[in-house]
């Protein structure tokens, strides 16, 4: 697949259910996942599948079904990534999230099944992908990174797996982040990203300069909030905004709320 591409809807499907970072909850994303069957909604994960949460193998196990069935992708996030890395081999440092990632796998009866599916399939998954004129990101975008591209520089792939950064760190420790790529790209454009846990039982939306929009879908579900979810139709315009909180069994509607459009050139970060 392409590291930037548009979603083909295959003909079963009447739109799209884009899910934020599930980070190891399977119990929500079920519910989720039941929403798009009954509605006939093609699901996408804006990535982070794993770590922070009780049953990353869970997540991992349902996200294959919905690929190999053609009812569903993941984007790339930067804790794939790094699990991805880490299973190939590669010398990465295995923070405590990781090391209880991989204890779940090692636990779980298919554990190792799952590895090397994850192995296969993440370098198939795109980083940034498109429907109309709504664009899905792990991160954070440049214009040239807009569907369809091929390949994607080094550079690219780390704005769209971290996003953009002054490159300090605020007293906890957090990264501080910015959003002066949003002002970059063409009026119209919704994008969807997640990462920056800023919204929480409402979702922030941000608009950039030049007139295109950001809707923040990471509701802090990594950290004990909701997880948020975007119901799209078949053209890619933006229909509801959903949300299932702690201990929640059903989607409800949650409201979206406006970020002032002049705002500070840096701001700290959530934990991502």
């Amino acid at each position: 697949m392409l590291h930037a591409a548009l979603l083909d809807l295959p003909g079963s499907c009447d739109g799209v259910l884009v899910v934020a970072d599930l980070h190891g909850h399977d119990d929500r994303f079920a519910r989720y996942a039941a929403f798009a069957e009954e509605r006939r909604l093609f699901l996408v994960s804006l990535g982070d599948l794993v770590d922070r949460g009780p049953d990353a193998p869970g997540v991992l196990r349902r996200m294959r079904g919905l690929v190999e069935r053609g009812r569903g992708l993941f984007l790339r996030g930067n804790h794939d990534d790094k699990l991805f890395r880490t299973l190939l081999g590669r010398r990465t440092h295995i923070d405590e999230e990781l090391a209880i990632t991989l204890e779940q796998l090692q636990a779980a009866a298919d554990g190792r099944e799952l590895e090397a599916w994850f192995r296969t399939t993440y370098p198939r998954m795109p980083f940034v992908l498109g429907r109309g004129r709504t664009i899905m990101v792990h991160g954070a975008l440049h214009p040239s990174m807009l569907p369809p591209v091929t390949v994607f520089t080094k550079r690219c792939q780390a704005l769209a797996l971290y996003g953009q950064t002054t490159g300090e760190r605020t007293p906890e420790g957090r990264p501080v982040r910015i959003y002066r790529w949003l002002d970059e790209l063409p009026a119209g454009l919704l994008v969807i990203a997640g990462h920056d846990p800023l919204s929480d039982e409402a979702l922030r939306l941000r608009t950039g300069i030049g007139g295109a929009r950001l809707l923040h879908l990471d509701a802090g579900a990594g950290q004990g909030g909701p997880l948020a979810a975007a119901r799209l139709d078949a053209a890619g315009g933006l229909r509801e905004t959903l949300q299932i909180r702690p201990g929640a069994r059903e989607p409800r509607p949650c409201p979206v709320v406006p970020l002032p459009v002049a705002r500070a050139a840096a701001e700290p970060s959530g934990a991502s």
